[in-house]
C-alpha cells in the first residue's frame, strides 16, 4: 500500500513494509473489535493510500506529518469538493494510520486525533440524496434483460434500488445465498459487522435473478455476480466495477449529479418505500440497521414530500391550468 520509506519520530528509519504490517495488524485486531468487514478494512487502506500520495506530492514524510500538515490536507479535501461524509471517512482512515503508529510505539502522538470534517448544520433529512420517483423507475428498467450483461445489471439494480442492499452486500452475494424456489423467494444478505439478514424478494426481483442465473457463465466461483468483459471474464465482479456500472446507468438516465451515486439507490428505496406506506420497523430491518432511529431520517424525508404544504394550498386554491 505504501511505496516509500517513512521516517518516524523515533531515531532511525522504518521500512514501508513494517508500517504496512503495523497498520494491517491494527486494523485486523483493533478496528471493529477485530470483526470489521473486508470492505471496511479496504476503505481504510484506500484512505491512507490517498493521504500518502498527497504527502508525496507535497514533499512530506507521512509518518512525520504535523497537525498543521493534517489541517492542510483537510483544507484540500474541502476545496476538492468532497462531501462532509467522504471527508470524515478519509480523515478517519488517516487517524487510524497514526493510531497504529502510536500503538506500535513508532510515534508518541497522533496529529490526526480530533480532526473532523467541517460541520454541516443542514438537517439530516436534507442530506438524504434520493432519486425522483419517475427517474428511479426509469433507472431500474434501463438494462436490457435479454442479454447476459443486461440480465446481470438489472438484477443488481433491483437488489440495490428495490430492496435497499448496500453496494458491498450485492457484490458479496453468492449463488448459494439465494432461495428462489421458496415462497416467497428470499436471499441471505451478509451485512456490516458480520450480521446476516433475510431479505424477501419481490416477484420482479426473483424473476430478474432467475433470468441472470440462466445466462450466467458456468465459471468456477460461488460469486453471484461475475465480470463479463474479456479481461476479467468469469471473475467475481469487483465493488469498484459495480459502482462504475451503476454510475453509467445513472448517467444514461440523466440522474447523475453531485452526491448521487450507487448509495443513492439505497436512500431512494427507504424514502419511497416509507412514502408508499411501508412501516418504519420493516424498512429498518430490510436495510440491516441496528437501530430504528437510524432509519428515522428516511421517514422525515418521506413526510416532507407527503406533507408538502404547497400541495395542500394548491388544492385549496384550485390554481391548476
Amino acid at each position: 500500500m505504501i511505496d516509500q520509506t517513512l521516517t518516524v519520530s523515533t531515531p532511525g528509519q522504518l521500512a514501508s513494509r513494517d508500517v504496512d504490517a503495523a497498520f494491517a495488524d491494527f486494523l485486523r485486531l483493533r478496528v471493529g473489535d477485530g470483526d470489521a468487514s473486508p470492505h471496511t478494512l479496504n476503505a481504510y487502506k484506500r484512505h491512507v493510500k490517498a493521504f500518502v500520495d498527497w504527502c508525496t506530492e507535497n514533499g512530506l514524510q507521512p509518518a512525520q506529518a504535523t497537525e498543521n500538515d493534517l489541517e492542510a490536507y483537510r483544507r484540500e479535501l474541502i476545496e476538492h469538493g468532497y462531501t462532509r461524509a467522504t471527508i470524515g471517512a478519509k480523515l478517519q482512515g488517516v487517524e487510524r494510520f497514526f493510531a497504529a503508529a502510536c500503538w506500535r510505539g513508532l510515534r508518541a502522538d497522533n496529529p490526526a486525533k480530533g480532526l473532523r470534517a467541517p460541520r454541516d448544520k443542514t438537517a439530516k433529512e436534507e442530506r438524504v440524496k434520493f432519486l425522483p420517483l419517475a427517474g428511479f423507475q426509469r433507472l431500474l428498467l434501463l438494462p436490457e434483460a435479454a442479454t447476459p450483461l443486461g440480465a446481470r445489471d438489472r438484477a443488481m439494480l433491483l437488489l440495490l434500488g428495490l430492496h435497499g442492499l448496500r453496494i458491498a452486500e450485492v457484490g458479496g452475494l453468492q449463488v448459494g445465498d439465494l432461495a428462489l424456489a421458496s415462497e416467497p423467494a428470499r436471499v441471505e444478505v451478509h451485512g456490516k459487522g458480520s450480521k446476516t439478514r433475510t431479505v424477501y424478494l419481490t416477484p420482479k426481483t426473483a424473476a430478474a435473478l432467475r433470468a441472470w442465473l440462466e445466462l450466467r457463465p458456468a465459471v468456477d466461483t460461488p460469486s453471484l455476480f461475475v465480470a463479463l468483459d474479456r479481461r476479467t471474464y468469469g471473475q467475481p465482479l469487483s465493488i469498484r466495477n459495480l459502482r462504475r456500472r451503476v454510475d453509467g446507468y445513472l448517467r444514461r438516465a440523466g440522474l447523475k449529479a453531485a452526491g448521487i451515486s450507487a448509495h443513492a439507490l439505497r436512500h431512494s428505496f427507504a424514502t419511497w418505500a416509507i412514502y408508499g406506506g411501508a412501516v418504519l420497523p420493516a424498512v429498518s430491518a430490510a436495510l440491516g440497521h441496528s437501530s430504528i432511529e437510524t432509519t428515522g431520517v428516511y421517514a422525515k424525508a418521506a413526510d416532507k414530500i407527503r406533507q408538502n404544504p404547497a400541495a395542500f394550498l394548491e388544492k385549496l386554491l384550485d390554481v391548476s391550468d
